[in-house]
């Protein structure tokens, strides 16, 4: 009993440690086909999961940056825009 206790703990902490996230790549898609298809918010919040999982992802920024100023809100459409400068000087200068 003890043996197959240890065994489920084993199971649980593996899939959990193998835990299904989704690339940067998988979420960059996810959120062009949300852009794709209307679905401004649900991109907005995919981009924003790729910035939290690599936050020097200038791609997303610049979405970010495009979907900010689709949305009306210049602040952070440049707020993005610097940070995509910021963290990737030479490619914008």
């Amino acid at each position: 009993m003890k043996k197959i206790k240890l065994i489920k703990l084993f199971l649980l902490t593996f899939l959990l440690s193998i835990e299904i996230s989704e690339t940067t790549e998988t979420l960059m898609s996810s959120a062009q086909n949300k852009l794709e298809s209307g679905d401004l918010q649900g991109a907005l919040s995919d981009l924003k999961m790729v910035l939290e999982k690599d936050s020097k992802f200038t791609p997303a920024m610049i979405q970010l940056a495009n979907l900010q100023l689709r949305l009306g809100d210049m602040e952070n459409a440049q707020q993005y825009l610097r940070k995509a400068v910021d963290v990737d000087y030479d490619k914008y200068k």
